[in-house]
């Protein structure tokens, strides 16, 4: 099987968006600040090309919405020159527009992360801030399928839509849908300046687990992968550890971001700034790899969830029935990534740099 591993290079293209997203992590610059910043071009090349020259190999555009960045060719383009792979992570809903969609997939956009928030019509605008969002989204949801490129899921956990996950995947798998990736909250951003998004959307994170087990289940029976979890403590999925990213896919420390208005910064810097280990988490064995809890999650829920790990969990796939096919073929995130370019474009044959 075609094997490779990433290490990545995020770039956030922009503090522009064209949605308003209840959730976002972004600061203030994010929808409606007085001065937009738009990182610059040639900023991006100079990072970029370090980077490759570091072993990053996977770039991510990200933002705000990057498919609004007035650069984005000319940084997909030098990505693609310089031999990264290219992950978009976008709200999706400029990806209605077809010939744009087409122009990116022609430019070498490998795949496509697509935050999709809920199944439901009003859920869903009610979470991204705009109506008519979800109409759109499926509108490219359906394009990316014409043009038969990957895409998976980020699926922001919340209050609004938990109860909902085992369906959402139901839904979506019927369109097409193959990967989803759990992603928690982060509380900064909106969250972190209001409270009444956190009223509105925080949810203890044990209250969640059932609800997302039975959407890997499903989303494994209908022929994809199971879920991976980001922005959440392991001690959470103890019998899912292998999923949870941030404890297996790279280093915290070894992925780097780059904004309009800073230097390159270490992802550990960036998304986990707001976060700490409370005095329980001293008697877990993942004590020294685990990235902490937000503070502001911890104001509103407390640590009384939290239970240390002090034994070696069993593995991910113990509880699936096909365990030798889910244990040879989908254990970790670059495998998975790697199965899903390989069965629908297979551009990556020419450079992997070994099998497996």
């Amino acid at each position: 099987m075609l094997y490779r591993k990433y290490k990545t290079l995020e770039l956030y293209l922009t503090y522009e968006c064209n949605l308003k997203c209840l959730y976002c992590f972004g600061e203030d610059k994010v929808n409606g600040a007085e001065d937009i910043v738009h990182l610059e071009f040639d900023k991006a090349a100079r990072v970029m090309a370090a980077a490759r020259r570091a072993g990053h190999n996977l770039v991510t555009l990200i933002g705000g919405e990057p498919t609004v960045y007035p650069d984005f060719f000319r940084v997909l383009r030098l990505a693609k020159k310089l031999g990264f792979c290219a992950n978009l992570y976008t709200n999706g809903v400029s990806l209605d527009d077809m010939a744009l969609l087409r122009r990116m997939r022609d430019a070498g956009l490998d795949t496509v992360s697509i935050n999709l928030p809920d199944y439901r019509e009003r859920q869903y605008d009610l979470q991204t801030g705009v109506k008519g969002s979800h109409r759109r989204v499926l509108k490219a949801i359906e394009n990316i399928n014409v043009l038969g490129m990957p895409f998976q899921s980020i699926l922001v956990v919340n209050k609004v839509n938990y109860r909902g996950i085992p369906e959402y995947v139901d839904f979506y798998s019927r369109l097409g849908l193959k990967l989803v990736t759990a992603q928690y909250l982060l509380f900064t951003g909106r969250l972190r300046k209001e409270d009444a998004n956190i009223k509105l959307l925080g949810v203890p994170v044990s209250k969640t687990i059932p609800y997302v087990e039975e959407g890997s289940r499903r989303l494994l029976a209908a022929g994809g992968y199971p879920f991976f979890y980001v922005h959440v403590q392991a001690c959470f999925f103890r019998r899912y550890m292998g999923r949870v990213a941030t404890m297996y896919l790279e280093k915290p420390e070894s992925a780097v971001c780059l904004y309009p208005d800073t230097s390159a910064e270490k992802l550990e810097k960036v998304a986990y700034k707001h976060r700490s280990l409370p005095e329980v988490c001293r008697k877990c064995s993942y004590y020294a790899r685990c990235t902490g809890i937000e503070a502001k999650y911890m104001e509103f829920f407390g640590t009384r969830e939290i239970k240390p790990i002090t034994s070696a969990p069993d593995p991910f796939w113990a509880d699936y029935s096909d365990k030798d096919w889910v244990r040879r073929s989908k254990l970790d995130f670059s495998g998975t990534f790697n199965d899903m370019f390989r069965s629908v474009r297979g551009r990556l044959a020419k450079t992997a740099p070994r099998t497996r």
